[in-house]
């Protein structure tokens, strides 16, 4: 007994009884949210780092200006890992401090982005910091994404031993550099003259913060990629200048005849458009959806392509298919940007790219079909938080009659699609042209082909 009030007056001396629980940070989830983020405060969809090791993650993408923070676990502003003070400002390669806000028991600061521009951001968890990067150099042009945009640039960044190098793919055309991180059009990195070839060696990098110089003189001249192909450039900045060098190494564009062999039978193939990289894969035996190979549901297969199961799905989670749960980033498909799949989509490459989100936790019913032309799917609301009300599904039916189709029945809402999800229709009859569309009569989704 006397042992037993001891315990309890030492507990409440230190606080012991009075602590509140600590939240434990996930070591393997981290998320960006906040004004100058692409998803701006949208806790339920922030943008997702990349996992590289436990703790670790880094990011690359446009920051506009504003404040931002991270989230250890999306839909939950319990989850914040913060700045150690008020808007946090930062330079490019400077390393600053995590705060765990996890339990909600720090100030809620944020960390402020001043100039809009694409940032690395690589956050250690574990270390508790976050280290910021703007990018050295960025290529822009004809011979990579085009003029229409200073967002369409290739944004180049230095590694951790100050190398700035990049490999890829140029086609022929102008090219340019943007420098100061590539904020804006000026300043850049311009070659001595107009119409340089950027060919095998070393080039000079000029400097340039304006179309003329203060004679008036022309000076915003490009560089010229006469031959595609494979180019690795490595860049050499003089800090005190801003002038520097441009080594050049090219490998011819790759030869496509023969250079592409494989079993026979079905492939998806997708094209990533700013990567240049064409990914392939055969179509699957099995499939799986679920968001890591640890937590995932198989899809039952009919053995021709098609797959289906109910499954519980959470709003606020991101979620891939793949057909092998112990290599999931290896076998994974995905959309090129997040894709909500209550609406039906052919937005399915086969890589670990973006995510397929649902607007409501609860149950539904998924359709995997990769028999047609284009892979289609789509997630069918079950039960749980009511979504929709109105007629059934029975009280509607789809038909093709001729070059239409034809919805008939009861119904609140149509909407015909063609396989890429572009709407053509909100009519009971629409007249097409032959192909294979997606019909959603309220919750109901069908496939439909007019020959």
């Amino acid at each position: 007994m006397i042992i037993r009030k001891l315990t309890l007056s030492l507990s409440a001396m230190v606080g012991i009884a009075s602590m509140p629980a600590v939240a434990e940070i996930d070591y393997y989830s981290l998320y960006l949210v906040g004004q100058a983020a692409p998803c701006g405060w949208d806790e339920k969809l922030p943008e997702q780092m990349t996992y590289l090791a436990e703790g670790l993650f880094i990011w690359d993408g446009w920051l506009s200006e504003g404040d931002f923070k991270f989230l250890n676990h999306a839909g939950s502003w319990d989850g914040s890992i913060v700045a150690d003070d008020e808007n946090k400002t930062f330079e490019s390669e400077q390393r600053l401090t995590l705060v765990d806000n996890t339990s909600n028991q720090h100030y809620d600061f944020k960390f402020y982005n001043t100039r809009p521009g694409y940032v690395r951001i690589i956050a250690d968890l574990k270390a508790r910091t976050v280290l910021f990067r703007r990018p050295v150099a960025s290529l822009i042009g004809e011979a990579v994404c085009g003029w229409n945009d200073v967002r369409d640039q290739i944004p180049v960044f230095a590694d951790d031993e100050g190398h700035v190098t990049w490999t890829g793919m140029l086609r022929r055309g102008e090219i340019k550099f943007l420098a100061d991180g590539g904020s804006d059009w000026a300043p850049c990195y311009n070659a001595p003259w107009e119409g340089e070839y950027l060919i095998d060696g070393s080039h000079m990098l000029v400097h340039n913060y304006a179309d003329t110089d203060a004679d008036g003189n022309f000076v915003d001249f490009k560089y010229n990629i006469q031959r595609a192909g494979r180019y690795t450039l490595n860049f050499r900045i003089t800090p005190e200048t801003g002038h520097g060098s441009l080594d050049v190494t090219r490998a011819p564009e790759p030869e496509l005849a023969g250079a592409f062999t494989a079993a026979s039978g079905r492939y998806l193939v997708a094209l990533n458009y700013a990567g240049r990289y064409l990914h392939a894969s055969p179509l699957p035996s099995r499939l799986y959806i679920g968001t890591s190979g640890a937590d995932c549901t198989q899809l039952t297969s009919d053995g021709a392509g098609r797959f289906a199961a109910t499954v519980t799905l959470n709003a606020g989670s991101y979620y891939k298919l793949a057909s092998d749960p112990a290599d999931w980033h290896g076998t994974a498909y995905s959309p090129d940007t997040d894709v909500d799949i209550t609406t039906a989509t052919a937005n399915v490459a086969p890589m670990h790219g973006y995510s397929y989100t649902v607007p409501a936790t609860g149950q539904y019913s998924i359709t995997a079909d990769f028999t047609g032309s284009a892979p289609f799917l789509y997630a069918r609301y079950v039960e749980g938080t009511t979504l929709i009300a109105g007629p059934t599904q029975q009280a509607a039916a789809v038909m093709a009659d001729g070059h239409d189709i034809v919805v008939t029945g009861e119904y609140r809402d149509i909407t015909v699609s063609n396989l890429a999800g572009v709407v053509i229709s909100h009519s009971p009859r629409t007249a097409v042209s032959p192909g294979i569309y997606i019909v959603k009569v309220d919750s109901l989704i069908t496939k439909i082909a007019v020959k």
